[in-house]
């Protein structure tokens, strides 16, 4: 399925390779924090500002608290206090050299989590710190307090999913047998919906895995999509949703790295992904459980952190750091290029027909190079026929087809496209000859098997032939 996606928009390049933590505040300001030049930057409308400069570390979380904007650097692990009037200090200054989460209780105190050793702390608003717990991992990677109050913590190496109850008394909700509990977010009576995820997130593909999703395609641009993910060995992604009674369901099995995940509705998830920079939504409905639909993909490697307030998602990417907004409405007019198609041969184009619903538009082109450049023919006039017409475009080995969807009364959506094509003749090759004992008789009833041709059973041949002929 081929629908309209929402349109996505850059709204600050951060000037950054990375950036790892997003927070906005109440008034809708945002906060962004780079992985290597150390900076958190403060988005007002069009203005951005530099707020805080620890170059060289990389500013991994955020959190906004009282009017008060707390950042953790690493590898130097410290949390740093931006106060209202703009001025910053070190906050909290543990012993780890790590600090991955922020989070904030209902009493206004700050929770860290740290890790090589993982601990976590909290911190009141006068900076005084004590220790929680230390949980037998590497690191706290992850923070969040569910609707009811109650904190919770992701681990790595192993992932478990730590809940604090009175007295700070930690008990593990689940252990998914992964490697990190990278993303925890509140949904409604208590539900958590978690991401875990295996060690290797980043290595190079060597494989696919198929899946089956909606794909939308959103702005101007031309773009390709596909249903195949890349996978790397060990790699995998798994969304749990944790009810408040401490049972759990497997939402979503994914090849993608999981970096973050958000809450859209009532009915549906945000998945921010790497390293194909790809942003689904998944469908918490009972009645489309698990249902994912590839909502876009942005100019970057990954999508590093989410933030939605329901009227706006915004995200921080990495490779390149930026800023970008989801919009919540489909583009105006969105169209999706097909992978190039190859006849292996020079080809006579026939008919192109689609199926599916809206206003759609087809146009094709063809060339004799693996990837289309300037000699392959121009896209032909589009044309809304759903039934079927003549492909224009001259014959060759290699065939594209464009469509174009544009909103109207009916949401377009593609579910089919079909290309008839005639390729040269080509001389027959003989690939084996198999000389049968004298006497022997194939037969078989044409009736039971339509098509079928008598003495080119291969099991047959096989078993009749004699040793060593």
């Amino acid at each position: 399925r081929v629908v309209v996606a929402p349109l996505v928009s850059v709204v600050a390049d951060l000037s950054a390779p990375q950036a790892w933590s997003l927070a906005r505040a109440t008034d809708g300001t945002w906060f962004a924090g780079t992985g290597g030049t150390g900076r958190v930057l403060r988005g007002r409308g069009a203005q951005v500002d530099t707020i805080l400069n620890v170059e060289p570390s990389a500013i991994h979380a955020l959190a906004v608290v009282n009017g008060r904007v707390f950042a953790a650097s690493s590898p130097d692990g410290r949390v740093h206090v931006i106060e209202p009037d703009g001025s910053s200090r070190v906050f909290f200054d543990p012993a780890e050299s790590y600090i991955w989460a922020l989070a904030a209780d209902q009493q206004g105190r700050l929770w860290v989590g740290a890790g090589h050793p993982a601990v976590v702390y909290r911190v009141d608003a006068a900076g005084t710190s004590q220790v929680v717990y230390r949980p037998a991992a590497r690191h706290v990677v992850s923070l969040a307090m569910d609707t009811t109050g109650r904190m919770y913590a992701g681990t790595d190496t192993p992932a478990r999913l730590y809940r604090f109850g009175d007295a700070d008394r930690p008990f593990v909700v689940f252990e998914p047998g992964l490697s990190e509990l990278r993303a925890i977010v509140p949904a409604q009576n208590g539900t958590l919906y978690v991401a875990a995820l295996t060690s290797g997130a980043d290595a190079a593909p060597d494989a696919s895995v198929t899946g089956s999703v909606t794909i939308t395609v959103g702005g101007t641009n031309t773009g390709t999509a596909s249903t195949t993910t890349p996978a790397t060995p060990g790699r995998r992604s798994t969304i749990y949703r944790v009810t408040s009674d401490g049972t759990w369901d497997a939402l979503w099995d994914t090849a993608d790295a999981v970096y973050d995940l958000a809450v859209r509705d009532a009915n549906s998830l945000l998945v921010a992904t790497g390293p194909e920079g790809r942003l689904y939504q998944l469908s918490t409905a009972a009645a489309t459980w698990g249902a994912a639909t590839l909502v876009n993909t942005v100019d970057a490697k990954q999508i590093t952190r989410l933030a939605t307030d329901g009227a706006r998602t915004l995200a921080v990417t990495a490779n390149p750091g930026r800023v970008v907004a989801i919009a919540t409405a489909p583009a105006q007019a969105s169209s999706y290029a097909s992978a190039v198609r190859d006849a292996k041969t020079t080809a006579q184009w026939g008919s192109i027909r689609w199926e599916g619903l809206g206003s759609v538009a087809l146009q094709t082109r063809s060339g004799n190079t693996l990837l289309p450049d300037d000699s392959w023919s121009p896209w032909a006039t589009p044309t809304p026929q759903a039934s079927g017409f003549a492909i224009t475009s001259p014959s060759a080995r290699f065939l594209q087809w464009r469509a174009t969807l544009t909103p109207g009364t009916v949401a377009p959506v593609v579910t089919s496209v079909t290309v008839a094509y005639l390729p040269r003749n080509l001389r027959p090759v003989v690939s084996e000859i198999t000389v049968h004992p004298p006497g022997v008789v194939f037969q078989r009833p044409f009736s039971s098997e339509e098509g079928a041709i008598a003495g080119l059973d291969e099991a047959v041949a096989d078993a009749r032939r004699p040793p060593g002929s």
